[in-house]
């Protein structure tokens, strides 16, 4: 079945769309560097989960939102490929199911709570 073509988007709707794409990519970075990052909190020696673990957490869900803002199919979300001006080919049969399974996988350690993620169907 073929893909329903996107909306066109004005210049003014992608630069604001960009921004959005960008503050989320900085705050993924941000995490990212603060994940490991110790000693920006020194006068709490015995914290454990505080910081590193929001940093986690973020990496997580802005992995997430990230993952879907170049693989979401849904008309209301910004992609990937609203940005480009040439068609996007279609993946395969085979690496559509690859896809979809690495993107459940990557929900399921992520951002859900499930009871596949502890073993259990």
């Amino acid at each position: 079945m073929p893909r329903r073509k996107r909306a066109t988007r004005s210049k003014n709707e992608l630069d604001k769309a960009l921004e959005s794409v960008l503050y989320e990519m900085v705050i993924l970075a941000t995490a990212m560097l603060l994940r490991d990052r110790r000693y920006f909190f020194k006068e709490y020696p015995d914290l454990q989960w505080g910081p590193p673990q929001i940093a986690h957490d973020v990496i997580r869900l802005k992995s997430r939102l990230l993952f879907d803002f170049f693989y979401s199919k849904d008309d209301k979300d910004i992609i990937a490929e609203d940005f480009i001006s040439f068609p996007i080919v279609p993946l395969d049969r085979s690496g559509v199911k690859l896809l979809r399974k690495f993107k459940d996988k990557v929900n399921k350690w992520t951002v859900h709570l499930s009871w596949s993620a502890c073993g259990r169907s």
